[in-house]
């Protein structure tokens, strides 16, 4: 296995995926949570659910990557490659021989509670994980003349409230969630939780300098994607939505929220929350300045006109749904043979369809249903 690139050295890696079909790939987030032990909740029954039923669709569909949107071990992240939930969290659910393909990963918020460095080392030991470094970009090629640039972001470390000195809007490790046990206990589990130094510790100006200069490189006739943890509204310590925008885009995916929602962010553009990994029932979302914590108000469906109030944002992006559903699932996207379009289907543990759009490229904003 290569050595992982630098952040100063990082280019648009490309990957060859030549399909005689429209390609396919599916999306999953907030899925780390087989090893939880929570007898009155089934997030673990979610994991085996959902990931049984991805497993069907990535044979049906012969998708040949998953996009993974962050909080892939629950509580805290992992201490190390060896450590176990590696195996009960992602190997053994994920097993499924069609899932034997690329995942390219981003980090959650629940990432930066133990060693971070440890899952872009993954993959060192597991070739189909794919982190080349906490924000990176890949060029897929479609077919002999198509390609898509992805735009992986880390976007926790650009959350006002985790870098507060304030705990109470860490997530994880804040008063309502200290420590980091499986069962929610006090117990310490893998050791304390080091949230707020680690998310401290990088520099969201220097990502915000990054991106641009990504997107600046993107070929023109390339599908952009772009990979955020956090739903476009939410990062507000630099405008990276901003950026995206400026840039232009074709589609933007994130999970935590925990549900499945398509929505749009100042009233334009494709944005996909595919969140809906493992923990649909859960409060963690929580955080804890009253009526700030947009996530909050998404998974509680309350009034967009507070969501879409500036003021929440200080970022100033508004936020609107189309599609909202709290139901464990994943999200799946085939292009169209010609490439000038991918339709997203949003699907259940049973493999429904529960709702789907289309965009075409170069066109996010006129979006067709």
């Amino acid at each position: 296995m290569a050595k992982l690139r630098s952040l100063a050295a990082l280019a648009l890696a490309t990957s060859s995926l030549e399909t005689d079909a429209g390609l396919s790939f599916l999306t999953i987030g907030d899925w780390g949570g087989a090893a939880l032990e929570y007898p009155d909740h089934p997030y673990a029954q979610n994991v085996k659910d959902v990931s049984a039923q991805m497993g069907k669709t990535a044979t049906e569909k012969d998708a040949k990557f998953v996009v993974n949107t962050g909080d892939n071990f629950y509580w805290c992240g992992i201490r190390d490659t060896s450590d176990f939930q590696v195996a009960t969290d992602w190997l053994e659910p994920f097993k499924a021989t069609s899932l034997q393909v690329p995942w390219y990963s981003i980090l959650g918020n629940h990432e930066y509670g133990y060693n971070v460095d440890a899952q872009l080392e993954l993959s060192k030991e597991h070739p189909t994980w794919v982190m080349d470094a906490r924000y990176y970009s890949r060029r897929v090629q479609l077919d002999s003349s198509n390609y898509a640039s992805f735009v992986f972001l880390d976007t926790s470390p650009c959350i006002s409230e985790y870098r507060a000195s304030a705990a109470e809007g860490w997530d994880p490790c804040s008063p309502k969630y200290p420590t980091c046990s499986l069962s929610g206990a006090g117990d310490d589990f893998e050791g304390a939780c080091g949230f707020n130094a680690n998310i401290n510790s990088q520099d969201c100006s220097k990502q915000l300098a990054w991106l641009k200069d990504t997107l600046s490189k993107i070929p023109k006739d390339d599908w952009v994607i772009i990979v955020g943890h956090h739903p476009g509204d939410e990062p507000d310590v630099e405008d990276l939505t901003g950026a995206i925008q400026e840039h232009g885009f074709d589609l933007y995916l994130n999970g935590h929220a925990h549900l499945l929602s398509y929505y749009h962010v100042d009233g334009k553009g494709a944005y996909v929350t595919s969140g809906a990994g493992s923990l649909v029932q859960s409060a963690d979302q929580l955080g804890g300045t009253p009526g700030k914590d947009r996530t909050y108000n998404k998974v509680n469906d309350l009034e967009v006109e507070l969501m879409a109030d500036p003021a929440l944002s200080a970022s100033g992006h508004s936020y609107s749904a189309d599609f909202t559903v709290k139901k464990t699932g994943f999200t799946s996207h085939t292009f169209s043979d010609d490439y000038s379009s991918l339709t997203t289907d949003f699907l259940d543990v049973t493999g429904s369809v529960l709702y789907s759009f289309t965009v075409k490229k170069g066109s996010a904003v006129e979006v067709t249903i």
